[in-house]
């Protein structure tokens, strides 16, 4: 965030490669780290960008997202309430 630039933030979705590209990169060949980090840090801004005029933020991917956690609420075990004893539910 130094000088003004929004921080390139990796997706998810993206982190496996981004991993891979930080073990190959070296000083003598940095250019597909790099070129990651320029797509993530261009995809970053334009978010920023959309927020700033108040755009909404919605990504493709999103309905995936939230329909992977529906999923997991609805399979996730119920939890009963406790009540102190001598307590009743109504």
């Amino acid at each position: 965030m130094q000088c003004g630039y929004t921080p390139a933030i990796i997706r998810l979705e993206n982190r496996e490669e981004y991993y891979r590209m930080l073990n190959l990169s070296t000083l003598q060949d940095p250019i597909p780290l790099a070129e990651m980090i320029a797509s993530e840090s261009l995809i970053t801004t334009r978010l920023a960008i959309a927020a700033a005029k108040g755009e909404a933020l919605d990504e493709p991917e999103d309905l995936d997202k939230e329909l992977q956690l529906l999923e997991q609420k609805m399979n996730a075990p119920k939890l009963r309430p406790m009540y102190l004893k001598g307590q009743r539910p109504w």
